[in-house]
């Protein structure tokens, strides 16, 4: 009886009133929140907690060896959408310089002692020394060579000049079948080469990339693929001579290497 007494004394523009102001309050809120959120993803921040951190990564025994190292984890074997990671070591401790960047690995995930034609990126821990690609050198620090109309990756298993850079034509070097010729793939805007299966093993595998994703968001043949603008800011930052390091595994993994 009292509560009813109480709402029938209240004016119905004043109630009317006090909705709107609730109303203003609300929508202000999430356009506050909203422009907050858009200006982080443009100033690269991210305040939630990270993929991988700069405490697994100073586990590591690839964190006893350089003091650059990039991360690219997948929730699991299977999965080909990555996180990628930029740490570096400095006054003695890890810190983070990206945090999960948005990448792909092959198009079928992840494999560990990685075979040819599976469209795997091959597990494991990797030097970054050189790179190349179809443009010009965008000022990175190690030595990058602009892609001819005649060079090519050699793939073939069977040949000597198996996962190296060739100038064509092979003429009977290599078949022919069993190349890239890099100046056709717009991927390879910008590359960095990830030193995987430098002992040339047959069938393990060639021509592991870090470069530009493929359309549409899907995975590689086995490279690791990244946004231009991404890709810029690491390939940048890549110093050879405080020995980088690029790892990739699933993320549960991540402190076995």
């Amino acid at each position: 009886m009292y509560i009813k007494t109480v709402v029938r004394a209240i004016p119905l523009t004043t109630v009317l009133i006090l909705l709107a102001m609730l109303l203003f309050l609300s929508l202000n809120t999430g356009v506050a929140i909203s422009a907050r959120s858009e200006e982080a993803v443009k100033s690269g921040e991210n305040d939630a907690k990270p993929s991988v951190s700069p405490e697994q990564v100073e586990k590591t025994k690839t964190a006893k060896v350089c003091s650059q190292i990039i991360t690219v984890t997948t929730k699991s074997l299977k999965d080909y959408k990555a996180n990628i990671n930029v740490f570096e070591k400095t006054d003695g401790k890890w810190k983070h310089l990206y945090k999960d960047l948005q990448g792909v690995t092959g198009k079928n995930g992840i494999m560990y002692n990685r075979k040819q034609n599976t469209g795997t990126s091959p597990a494991g821990v990797y030097t970054i020394t050189k790179g190349f690609g179809i443009a010009s050198n965008p000022g990175v620090k190690f030595p990058y060579r602009k892609v001819q109309d005649d060079d090519y990756w050699v793939t073939d298993p069977k040949s000597k000049f198996y996962n190296t850079w060739q100038k064509g034509p092979s003429n009977g070097r290599w078949d022919e079948k069993e190349q890239e010729h890099l100046i056709k793939f717009k991927t390879y805007k910008y590359c960095a080469i990830i030193d995987f299966n430098v002992e040339r093993i047959p069938y393990k595998g060639a021509g592991i990339f870090l470069h530009l994703p493929p359309s549409g968001g899907r995975g590689t043949q086995g490279c690791i693929g990244m946004k231009e603008s991404d890709l810029l800011k690491v390939l940048k930052w890549i110093t050879p001579k405080k020995g980088t390091r690029i790892i990739i595994c699933p993320k549960d993994d991540i402190e076995k290497f």
